[in-house]
């Protein structure tokens, strides 16, 4: 078990309620070889005796942390230091030029809409010269289906409905996608 050695100095208190954020107290923390790590917090109801409790246990902790983290850094470039010196490199290769390639395929996001709002898909299916055909449609589906068309705010391309009523029309998968592409923008 290591002993943390540390001193902290309460640099601020401002008990001013009017204050923007109302008061607070700014504590640093520092301790030999170490990064100074300051804390500032808003002290809610706490008395004196609480105030300090809580610096000495609570932000003493999480002062530690971070030197703790300070030294597994440390640690971990001397281990690839070490690692580097112990490698059979031929050569120093600092200033070494190399080159070469690696084939990626680029995330491309996807350009149908997820969803439309029934506006759009009205507006779209017009404009195709669907919308009476899927009226008419309409009227042979469940009822729960007539609901969602009568109702709903929006269509998702991913529905049942928007499955259902494609294939009553014939359309395909990409003519599907193309009325959502094109709703999109109406």
């Amino acid at each position: 078990m290591t002993t943390y050695n540390y001193t902290y100095v309460i640099e601020a208190i401002d008990t001013n309620p009017n204050a923007s954020s109302g008061p607070y107290v700014k504590v640093v923390f520092s301790a030999p070889n170490r990064i100074i790590v300051p804390f500032q917090f808003y002290p809610r109801n706490r008395t004196d005796a609480e105030l300090i409790a809580y610096i000495e246990s609570d932000l003493a902790k999480q002062a530690v942390q971070v030197w703790l983290g300070q030294e597994e850094m440390a640690q971990a470039a001397a281990d690839a230091a070490a690692e580097l010196a112990a490698s059979e490199l031929t050569q120093d290769p600092v200033g070494v030029e190399v080159s070469g390639s690696l084939e990626i395929t680029p995330f491309v996001a996807s350009t149908i809409p997820s969803y439309v709002s029934m506006r759009q898909a009205r507006l779209a299916l017009k404009q195709q010269g669907l919308l009476a055909t899927v009226q008419s449609n309409i009227e042979a589906l469940p009822e729960d289906a007539q609901i969602e068309w009568e109702y709903a705010a929006q269509v998702e391309r991913g529905s049942d409905l928007v499955a259902t009523l494609g294939a009553a029309l014939g359309l395909t998968e990409d003519q599907l996608d193309d009325l959502f592409k094109l709703a999109v923008t109406l």
